[in-house]
């Protein structure tokens, strides 16, 4: 039983890939912010 669970859930596994093939005219802007910082001092950007 155990067998057959293990194999069946590495089957299940999957990728997704996202194709972006046009643009809009009204683009939504967005923000990407750096979630973790490893370098001295503060961040160089106040992102609150």
């Amino acid at each position: 039983m155990a067998g057959t669970l293990c194999l069946w859930s590495i089957a299940a596994s999957a990728e997704l890939s996202i194709q972006i093939t046009q643009g809009v005219d009204n683009p939504i802007p967005i923000a990407v912010v750096p979630f973790s910082w490893q370098g001295t001092g503060v961040l160089s950007e106040d992102v609150s």
